[in-house]
């Protein structure tokens, strides 16, 4: 299967396990990993053989919650491949166990998460680029620094965002690479105040269906707050 036609499959479920039986599970992709094929240069048509990773973290269908977030956390990855019986039987994410649907209903966690602030735990050193740039030189960013978006700055201000999901969306609608990133950008961007609580951060997650969040002061970008760092001070 080329990595344009797993494309379609992952904007809607960010993560695929490669089986050539439906039970040996032989790798997985994720979206990290087709922007990380666009970085060295793959095109549309390129196996997803050639962009899979093989060293799969798996989890038997009987491991406890807790050693699941533990294993996520320590690995530092969002998905994990469940198995019962040594054969693929499904897989369970971040947002599954402990992401920000779980959060906005739990009681208890929005306490918690109320008195926290997004200041503290975000990150502060912002991955940045130009609007000018070319995508691909956006998706070689994204992948040296191990981030899921990058901030586009224009003359200081903020311009937009990119995620890995818009790469991989013009993966899948066969985009120049060498086009600006100002073409696939989401210009409508969504931030939290840096003094804001981490409830609210996670309330502004759900409500937009996205993971990460440009953290401002005034009109100024400061940092990025994502759901792992949210999941991360619920476990400090």
């Amino acid at each position: 299967m080329p990595i344009k036609e797993l494309a379609h499959k992952l904007l809607e479920e960010k993560f695929a396990v490669v089986s050539s039986d439906g039970k040996k599970v032989e790798g997985v992709v994720s979206e990290r990993d087709i922007v990380r094929g666009i970085a060295i240069n793959a095109g549309f048509k390129t196996p997803v053989g050639d962009v899979m990773r093989r060293d799969v973290v798996a989890v038997d269908a009987s491991t406890p919650y807790h050693e699941a977030l533990k294993l996520l956390s320590q690995k530092k990855i969002r998905h994990l491949v469940v198995t019962k019986n040594n054969e693929l039987f499904g897989v369970v994410s971040a947002r599954d166990l402990l992401g920000e649907h779980l959060l906005v209903i739990d009681e208890a966690l929005k306490n918690t998460l109320s008195r926290l602030k997004v200041g503290d735990w975000m990150k502060k050193t912002i991955v940045s680029a130009s609007p000018r740039d070319a995508i691909r030189t956006v998706a070689k960013l994204m992948s040296e620094k191990d981030v899921g978006l990058v901030v586009l700055l224009d003359g200081g201000r903020l311009y937009g965002v990119v995620s890995e999901y818009d790469l991989v969306n013009a993966l899948k609608n066969e985009l120049d690479f060498d086009k600006t990133v100002a073409s696939i950008a989401s210009t409508n961007v969504v931030t939290v105040p840096v003094d804001a609580s981490l409830q609210t951060a996670v309330a502004l997650m759900s409500e937009n269906g996205i993971r990460h969040l440009v953290v401002t002061r005034g009109s100024e970008p400061v940092g990025v707050i994502s759901i792992r760092d949210v999941i991360g001070a619920l476990r400090e």
